[in-house]
């Protein structure tokens, strides 16, 4: 018998023996204890075996262990790749067990394995971590470093000055510093309090010298390379052959304000140039909700649907108008996508999602989830709605909201029940998650969005704010004398009530900073010509930007909108609403009916929000659509509520009788809203209704009252 077949031999009647051990007893025979029992079968066998083989005893490392095991026993007990030896890995699992409370900090892995004496690289020890562990230290990430030198770097970057809180200050501290180091590693080592401080770096990955180097280089770029494939022939011509992932994280921030075009993109370039180029041919087929899944399949591809995503084409997305992002691995959807074709209408509650991840053993990001929910089933599933956190973690936090006081309903309550409750999470994810018995008992919260520690350390500058910010600019001006880059519209959500009141020439503007600075600075040279009904898009056509038009809308100066009377708002993203102006140039008259843009946005394939549409439509289309009006709601959702209506009996043609519909249907919408989405017919057949613009709550309590 060779060496190949005797590892088999042995490795199957260890399999054999695990699963039997496991039927006895499934919670014992973890993968922990799966590796361990391999690791003492070897030896008690070891004599019957090739020296040459089994020639290893105490530190046989369990990486050279899991070499050994088929894909199968891999994907049945969720093995991990673990490069430590297996006497430092039984020493770990055995006194991580009993780890206490006072190391649930940034640092705990540091101070844990300085206090046992153990000297492993921090990334090999967080892998090799059990689940229940990683559960109950809440504050723990993942370190990519050797334990000395984290060590090291982190006593010394303690004392690092303000002078490098520039995009390049973690480069230029490497250098002064003397360390060469991958710069992706590195950020992950980098405390909290020092990312805080120096609030101009983010994370790069890559290795050091490639990135200085890339970097000059990247200085002389000249604008040819400002389209969609700029990045990918930009490294062609310079014979380079990196992550585009990677590469997009190190490019200067003043190059990608150059390189406008640019997009982050995460492939391996070769991979992106040969899908991109099978792409070139893609048929209309595959113009469906499902498009990438199929693609993937007919073409022999396995990867993770959203790094598929990032390196599809500008033109092919916007061929294929009924895509839509998605973000998990190709199998892992298909599997579930399958398996939620059989769900029922007991999972139609507000905490579905988790129930339905529970009850089928998937523990998985909530929001990654929902995108690749089918159409079908969101349209039909009317009481779902997206969450934006891990499975596990939005349990622990639902479970410990039951318990909240009164004290909280204030408007910074969310800030404050985080920090007493220890949790360090973005504020918006974290607003994802909550229930709506909740949200209806905490009546003065809101959704904010931005991280945990910057909002409230922006909201305490903001006490401080004098009166010479109370311009329209205002909040522009306050972001760049604070040293602060975020989307505006983030930034909206964050300022205490108090200081709207203060500030009350501000307002909500939808761009990122730097982005509305450069556009209003060029904005202010436009000329006349522009001073027309499409005027907007014709100049961000002209100048090469690809950006939604709400956001555009919201960073106009009033002087602007004074000189360019003839703009109205719109609410679309450029290309989209470019490439539907088009189509209805060819509309006929068919469609000049109630429910014509229903009707239209159908047979043409669109699913957008029908208000969104509406502001969008050129007067001229208007003018021959004289039965349109706006509506208030998404296209699904509208359809769905004038079927049902379609079918309402006599018995709601009293003055409240569509408040009373709305309660029996679970229609929780504002007055106004559902006033656009009735047909005319039904609002003939029910004469008796008095509608006013209250949100529903209000109504239902005017309901209440009358009762």
């Amino acid at each position: 018998m060779n060496k190949l077949e005797l590892k088999g031999k042995y490795i199957n009647k260890f399999q054999s023996r695990i699963d039997i051990k496991s039927n006895k007893n499934s919670e014992k025979y973890n993968r922990d204890y799966v590796i361990e029992l391999y690791l003492r079968y070897m030896q008690k066998v070891k004599q019957n075996v090739d020296e040459q083989l089994w020639n290893k005893q105490n530190n046989i490392s369990p990486m050279w262990v899991i070499n050994l095991l088929d894909k199968h026993f891999k994907k049945s007990y969720k093995l991990k790749w673990v490069s430590i030896s297996y006497k430092t890995y039984r020493d770990i699992l055995m006194n991580i067990s009993s780890i206490n409370q006072s190391y649930n900090t940034e640092d705990w892995q540091i101070r844990w394995l300085v206090d046992n004496d153990i000297d492993v690289n921090l990334w090999s020890f967080h892998n090799i971590l059990p689940l229940e562990i990683i559960k109950k230290m809440t504050k723990w990430h993942v370190m990519h470093f050797p334990l000395q030198l984290a060590i090291e770097m982190r006593w010394k970057i303690e004392s690092i000055d303000e002078s490098y809180n520039t995009e390049d200050g973690q480069i230029r501290w490497l250098q002064d510093n003397h360390y060469e180091v991958n710069l992706g590693n590195f950020y992950t080592i980098v405390p909290k309090s020092i990312k805080l401080k120096m609030n101009n770096w983010y994370a790069m990955s890559h290795p050091f010298k490639q990135t200085i180097e890339l970097r000059e280089k990247l200085e002389t770029i000249d604008e040819s390379y400002n389209t969609d494939d700029g990045q990918i022939r930009w490294l062609q011509d310079n014979k380079l052959n990196i992550n585009l992932g990677s590469f997009f994280s190190i490019v200067p921030k003043n190059i990608k304000e150059k390189m406008y075009m640019w997009f982050k993109m995460d492939l391996p370039l070769k991979n992106a140039i040969t899908i991109r180029n099978k792409l070139e041919n893609i048929d209309e087929s595959y113009n469906t909700e499902d498009w990438q899944i199929r693609w993937l399949e007919d073409n022999n591809i396995d990867m993770h649907l959203w790094s598929f995503l990032t390196i599809v084409q500008q033109k092919i997305k916007q061929k294929m108008t009924k895509w839509q992002k998605m973000d998990l691995a190709l199998q892992t959807t298909i599997e579930i996508r399958k398996k939620l074709k059989c769900i029922d209408e007991s999972y139609n509650t507000e905490d579905w999602q988790i129930r339905w991840l529970q009850d089928n053993d998937y523990n998985i990001n909530l929001w990654k989830f929902y995108t690749i929910l089918p159409d079908k089933l969101i349209s039909e599933m009317t009481n779902w709605h997206f969450m934006r956190l891990d499975l596990s973690l939005t349990i622990e936090i639902r479970e410990k909201l039951e318990w909240i006081d009164e004290s909280y309903n204030t408007e910074d309550w969310q800030i404050r029940w985080l920090q007493d409750n220890d949790y360090d999470i973005h504020l918006w994810k974290f607003y994802s998650i909550l229930s709506n018995e909740l949200k209806e008992k905490m009546s003065t919260w809101t959704n904010m969005i931005g991280p945990l520690i910057l909002s409230e350390e922006i909201r305490k500058k903001l006490e401080k704010i004098d009166e010479s910010y109370n311009t329209e600019d205002g909040q522009i001006r306050w972001l760049e004398d604070n040293n602060y880059n975020m989307n505006l519209k983030n930034f909206y959500t964050i300022i205490p009530a108090i200081i709207k009141e203060k500030m009350t020439n501000w307002r909500k503007i939808s761009l990122n900073f730097r982005l509305c600075v450069r556009l209003r600075e060029k904005l202010e040279k436009i000329d006349e010509s522009y001073n027309a009904e499409d005027g907007q898009i014709r100049w961000l056509e002209d100048n090469n930007y690809n950006i939604h038009l709400w956001g555009f809308y919201s960073i106009q100066s009033e002087e602007l909108k004074a000189k360019m009377s003839s703009w109205t708002f719109m609410n679309m993203p450029l290309k989209k609403s470019m490439i539907l102006i088009k189509k209805l140039e060819k509309i006929d008259e068919s469609y000049n009916t109630e429910d014509g843009q229903i009707r239209w946005l159908q047979d043409n394939w669109y699913k957008t929000d029908l208000w969104n549409f509406f502001t969008i439509i050129p007067s001229i289309i208007k003018s021959r659509m004289t039965n349109w009006k706006q509506i208030l709601w998404s296209l699904s959702l509208a359809v769905e509520l004038r079927s049902k209506l379609s079918e309402m009996d006599q018995s709601y043609n009293t003055r409240h009788g569509h408040i009373q519909w709305m309660y029996d249907n679970w229609v929780d919408i504002n007055m106004r809203t559902f006033n656009s989405i009735v047909p005319k017919k039904v609002k003939k057949e029910m004469q008796e209704w008095e509608f006013n613009n209250s949100p529903f709550n209000q109504a239902l309590e005017l309901l209440k009252n009358v009762a």
